[in-house]
């Protein structure tokens, strides 16, 4: 198992970020350990780059992923942006990543925004996200 450690004091952290400004970095964050390597010291910012990607699998002790298939089709325009919106997206049971597209076009100049490389979908009643 991978573990990332974060040495603070509750009773002097103060949160500087806010939604707007999301990298805002904390103050009273002594010491951030990703991997067993320092990324943060003294509220200092290192080098050090320890994260790596965590692909699920069914042994793993957290929520475990759906095993049954998604699927989201949609298409439509956008309002106010003059343009076209595909999505096709289906995520197989037990696959770690969704295949398909969402396809941006610009009705004006037919220019298009495309992405195909896709995480996890996932769907309830009226909400989707990938």
């Amino acid at each position: 198992m991978a573990a990332d450690v974060t040495v603070f004091d509750p009773a002097t952290v103060i949160d500087h970020a806010t939604y707007e400004d999301a990298g805002q970095l904390s103050e009273g964050i002594r010491l951030v350990l990703v991997n067993g390597r320092i990324a943060l010291r003294d509220g200092k910012v290192t080098r050090e780059q320890g994260g790596r990607v965590l692909a699920r699998d069914a042994h793993m002790p957290s929520r475990a992923m759906t095993t049954i298939a998604r699927r989201m089709k949609v298409a439509g325009v956008i309002p106010g942006a003059d343009a076209r919106v595909a999505i096709d997206i289906s995520h197989d049971a037990k696959a770690f990543r969704a295949k398909g597209s969402i396809r941006i076009t610009s009705a004006a100049s037919g220019e298009m925004l495309e992405a195909t490389d896709l995480g996890v979908l996932q769907t309830t009643k009226d909400w989707a996200s990938t």
